[in-house]
């Protein structure tokens, strides 16, 4: 969503002939997986992704970063990090004076709220890709996907869902109501992923505004669900983060 985000709104923004990026992931399964999906898709966008700086979050100095990045001289930041070095890399951006056209976090990191609290008012502005919660705008939903959120609503203990209730129900929906009732023969792994690929859900019917669709084997996000729903917020006061795209998640 990142690179997507950058595209659809930064770019035009700021009318660049030749967008320059740089990725800062974690090395570890999470940020390569992120990383390396960020990159592809830059690819196929047409943004230049002229560095891709990994790091080990247990050892690691956010200076030395935070100087090959400014040596980069990039137009934009995607960052894959856990909190701790989220926060210590936004600090030491800052310290040293990077300009940044957008800078765009992932959701182990930017999005959560101890990011806003622990960097006060050097947090707003910032952007953070992240699933949707439960305030989901109607535009985005279908009529099926507006009434399967206001029961599972009115059934949540817990008040309004937050991010993890609404991807929690989504994954135990789609298992129990579209995969398992499918099954042919006996239940195992191979017949559960058979049925799961035969999983046809329209985007807006999940109660977070997507759908299920798993792509196939042999191709480029095998068993990924490429239906999946996702937003930008970006932090606009100490503790307040507003969506700002895509437009339908827009209250």
């Amino acid at each position: 969503m990142a690179v997507t985000f950058t595209h659809n709104v930064l770019l035009p923004r700021y009318k660049l002939a030749k967008p320059r990026a740089v990725i800062v992931q974690v090395d570890d399964i999470y940020g390569r997986s992120v990383g390396g999906g960020e990159e592809q898709l830059a690819q196929v966008m047409g943004i230049d992704v002229v560095d891709v700086i990994e790091y080990n979050p247990n050892a690691y100095d956010p200076d030395v970063i935070a100087a090959r990045l400014a040596q980069d001289r990039t137009d934009f930041l995607w960052d894959v990090s856990y909190l701790d070095d989220g926060v210590a890399i936004w600090k030491a951006v800052l310290n040293h004076h990077i300009t940044l056209k957008g800078a765009i976090g992932t959701s182990s990191a930017f999005c959560m709220p101890a990011f806003s609290e622990r960097l006060g008012p050097a947090s707003i502005g910032v952007y953070a890709a992240d699933k949707p919660d439960g305030d989901v705008g109607s535009a985005a939903l279908s009529a099926s996907g507006r009434e399967l959120l206001a029961r599972a609503t009115a059934a949540y203990s817990g008040g309004s869902m937050d991010i993890p209730a609404v991807a929690g129900f989504v994954g135990g929906w789609t298992l129990l109501h579209d995969v398992l009732p499918k099954v042919d023969g006996s239940v195992n792994a191979e017949t559960i992923r058979l049925a799961a690929l035969g999983v046809d859900v329209p985007v807006g019917d999940s109660v977070n505004g997507g759908g299920v669709k798993f792509a196939g084997v042999g191709a480029l996000d095998e068993g990924q669900n490429t239906r999946a729903a996702a937003v930008v917020g970006q932090w606009q006061a100490v503790g307040v983060m507003k969506i700002v795209y895509p437009p339908a998640y827009i209250s």
